[in-house]
């Protein structure tokens, strides 16, 4: 798979369905924001504490990207079971820690750090 499409610009980019669509189309935004949210948790995914997560949380990633750019999947992303199982994730990782008292500063390790920037996406 050659990384480079040789179709031209034109000010459009193609779909996982074969459409085009413009560059500043909403969803080739959205699809961008979930391609830098993926790269953010891959700074963090060699973490032993919650390298499964990190893992799983990308590849459900990818697939919502593929579903959203119209490529075929086997397996439709948005959906409540998927938002449960990741809720319960969360819950599972907080159990952990101790209970938050106040407003945190990004810090105490460079995966931390880039958590903090990942929650924002």
């Amino acid at each position: 798979m050659r990384i480079y499409t040789r179709t031209g610009d034109k000010g459009t980019t193609g779909l996982g369905n074969g459409k085009r669509t413009a560059k500043n189309d909403p969803l080739i935004h959205i699809l961008g924001e979930i391609d830098e949210l993926n790269s953010s948790l891959g700074f963090v995914s060699k973490e032993k504490k919650i390298a499964l997560y990190t893992l799983r949380l990308q590849t459900d990633l990818f697939y919502l990207a593929s579903e959203l750019a119209g490529m075929p999947v086997k397996k439709k992303m948005i959906n409540t079971t998927t938002i449960t199982r990741i809720e319960k994730s969360i819950d599972k990782i907080e159990k952990e820690l101790p209970p938050l008292k106040n407003f945190i500063f990004p810090g105490g390790s460079e995966s931390a750090c880039h958590l903090f920037i990942t929650r924002n996406y």
